[in-house]
């Protein structure tokens, strides 16, 4: 008797419908974040990179959502406050 197939991966690897408009996304993420000006909140403002690394790094479905939350955010002090969400949610492990 032949095996069925299982239906799909996972939705983790899914491929977004729309390519074009992931791209757009992308490029609008991209425009906002060269516009960030740094107002020397820190010592080391890691702003950039850390929204740069989560867009790059995460699986699609992921940086989908990121890309929206940085394009809501309304001003640099927004998304510098977005940054450091991810930095202590995400990335520091908590103790």
């Amino acid at each position: 008797m032949p095996q069925e197939k299982s239906p799909s991966l996972s939705s983790l690897s899914s491929v977004p419908i729309n390519i074009t408009a992931f791209v757009d996304l992308l490029s609008n993420v991209q425009t906002r974040l060269d516009t960030y000006q740094s107002k020397a909140r820190d010592v080391q403002d890691n702003t950039i990179p850390i929204l740069r690394s989560l867009v790059k790094f995460l699986p699609r479905d992921g940086i989908s959502n990121v890309c929206e939350d940085i394009l809501g955010c309304g001003s640099d002090e927004e998304l510098y406050t977005l940054a450091r969400h991810f930095l202590t949610a995400l990335l520091v492990p908590c103790t």
